[in-house]
């Protein structure tokens, strides 16, 4: 089947918007956290391990969208400044699990005002209707979560989307 030019430029479009879109609020949240002296991609780690809790470096990886050598660095350098800790996993002692440490959960709460208020701005034009709107759909475009091993963790479709045949 083949695309039509306004479906086609339909897609552009949406596309060209999601990049601009992560951009601006991309943009806003970093200037807020240089301004104040701390690092966006270390927040985006500390975030992601305050919401999650204990996890891999590669389920940071996959749900950061960042690549698994970068994350290793970067919970290097967090290691060493004392704002996460890496353990062995209870369950399977042959992974590695990095954590918040006391220190790591201070900064998140300290940068997190800073953040959501450059949210808050970028967002601004949009009603709580719409922001909440704007998450169904974006949930919808993610793919289901990985478990441990790299399968994905639900066993039947999220609503919208068709099982594989």
């Amino acid at each position: 089947m083949r695309a039509s030019p306004a479906g086609d430029q339909l897609l552009y479009e949406l596309g060209r918007l999601f990049a601009q879109g992560r951009r601006l609020v991309w943009a806003a949240a970093v200037r807020r956290l240089e301004e104040n002296g701390y690092s966006p991609l270390w927040w985006g780690l500390l975030a992601y391990l305050s919401h999650r809790g204990p996890s891999t470096q590669r389920e940071i990886a996959v749900a950061t969208g960042q690549h698994p050598a970068g994350v290793s660095r970067l919970v290097d350098d967090l290691l060493e400044a004392r704002l996460v800790r890496r353990g062995r996993d209870q369950r399977d002692r042959r992974r590695a699990r990095v954590e918040l440490t006391a220190r790591g959960r201070a900064v998140f709460d300290a940068t997190r005002p800073h953040v959501l208020g450059a949210l808050r701005e970028t967002l601004s034009p949009l009603s709580a209707a719409e922001k909440r709107r704007l998450l169904a759909l974006f949930q919808k475009l993610m793919p289901p979560a990985e478990d441990e091993a790299g399968a994905p963790s639900e066993k039947k479709p999220r609503k919208g989307r068709r099982a594989a045949s």
